[in-house]
């Protein structure tokens, strides 16, 4: 794995101010300023504890170009990459997503779409930067925004419990409720620059609070966001965790979606479903498909607009519970059994990273032909294993599924023989 720093494969992130601090900030926003050429560029941010400062010299660089910046403010990551979608420019997000609270990031949008972070970091790196005086406005999206993953939405009279850990789905997530008649109960009503001493990544485990929070409230579904609102999970009425796969297999099959677009490490039951198209890991692969999943709980809606987003299917499944006119639980109970699981193995180092994935490929060469679309993949009749590296962090994820519980206990035994540990 090529250490790029803080350019990252899908995005710019590190700790602040150890890794990405004001000076970084305002020299990569002069280089996504000499990319834009002077266009319009919409910068919003998450809350986090170094956005702000971030965010400030981030547009002075952008402004020392000529740049027109619109400052949308504190908004969903979906806000600038929807208004980069609409006004066909630039759009950036300073935040670090899923990342605890002591990490800032940059996230750069062209037309709606991840601008890859290699291309900002051949000119931060050559320091070839335009110059100009530029202008900034502050602007209002967040409006245009909700109205687009609302539009044709009334009457779901759902009472919803959202935990938005402090993050910038807060406010939105309650405007866009109260839009299409839902009833909302936060959790957390208040944004935090600490996200409540939490890990913003929305989890099974992250979720016991608002368990709760569903149940003592008579809730009828449950949601929480992470730090920028654009990943989500689902619960029940009765606080219980729904896999992401079985949501994302609920909307396949009550929006009657013809052809799905997701990532290796996707399980082989959407294909019972759906058309399947199988791609890498990472949001740039995905973007402006029909419709798009990933493991870690993006979804995709291409009708809308490219980028994932929380709160369109939140909205989207309380169109499905209507429709149907079933509770959650009960949509839950008509979707079938998944059986399988990812492991991350944290790794030293990037060497370390490359041994174990040269072994790993070698081992499972035994047992059939490899796909390497992305990392080392093997089927075999009842399941399969995959072994990927991630693109982020200085982990292995191993992944191995089977269609049902004898398969997946098998295809795990024989993952574990596997792994890159040994």
């Amino acid at each position: 794995m090529e250490d790029m720093g803080i350019f990252k494969a899908y995005d710019i992130r590190g700790l602040y101010p150890q890794e990405l601090n004001e000076e970084i900030a305002g020299d990569i926003g002069k280089a996504i300023g000499s990319m834009a050429g002077k266009k319009t560029i919409y910068v919003g941010n998450d809350t986090r504890v170094g956005t702000y400062k971030i965010k400030d010299s981030f547009i002075s660089g952008l402004l020392s170009t000529g740049a027109r910046v619109i400052d949308v403010g504190m908004v969903p990551i979906a806000v600038p990459a929807l208004a980069s979608f609409d006004k066909k420019t630039y759009g950036v997000c300073i935040t670090a997503s899923h990342n605890p609270p002591q990490y800032t990031g940059i996230l750069p949008f062209y037309m709606g779409k991840s601008v890859r972070p290699r291309k900002v970091k051949e000119i931060y790196e050559s320091k070839s930067f335009l110059a100009g005086k530029g202008t900034l406005k502050k602007g209002n999206y967040q409006t245009k925004y909700l109205l687009r993953i609302t539009k044709g939405m009334k009457d779901l009279k759902f009472k919803v419990g959202v935990d938005a850990v402090g993050g910038s789905g807060t406010f939105a997530s309650k405007l866009a409720l109260n839009i299409v008649g839902a009833e909302p109960k936060l959790l957390r009503p208040s944004i935090s620059m600490d996200f409540f001493g939490m890990t913003p990544e929305p989890s099974k485990e992250n979720m016991k609070e608002l368990s709760k929070f569903v149940l003592e409230n008579h809730l009828d579904l449950g949601v929480q966001l992470d730090g920028d609102a654009d990943r989500l999970d689902f619960m029940d009425e009765s606080g219980n965790f729904i896999d992401p796969v079985v949501s994302a297999l609920m909307f396949i099959k009550y929006m009657k979606i013809k052809e799905a677009v997701i990532n290796v490490s996707c399980p082989s039951i959407f294909k019972r479903f759906t058309n399947v198209k199988f791609v890498p890991v990472g949001r740039p692969n995905i973007e402006g498909a029909k419709f798009g999943f990933e493991t870690s709980s993006h979804y995709y809606f291409g009708d809308y607009f490219p980028a994932s987003d929380a709160l369109l299917p939140m909205v989207l499944m309380l169109k499905v519970m209507k429709t149907s006119g079933k509770k959650m639980s009960e949509l839950v109970k008509e979707m079938p059994k998944v059986y399988y699981e990812i492991v991350p193995i944290r790794m030293k180092d990037s060497d370390e990273i490359n041994r174990a994935m040269i072994s790993a490929e070698k081992e499972m060469e035994r047992y059939g032909k490899v796909d390497r679309m992305d990392g080392a993949k093997v089927y075999f009749d009842n399941g399969s294993i995959l072994v990927r590296k991630s693109e982020t962090e200085p982990l292995i994820r191993v992944f191995y599924e089977g269609v049902d519980e004898e398969s997946f206990l098998k295809m795990k035994e024989l993952a574990y023989k596997i792994m890159p540990w040994k």
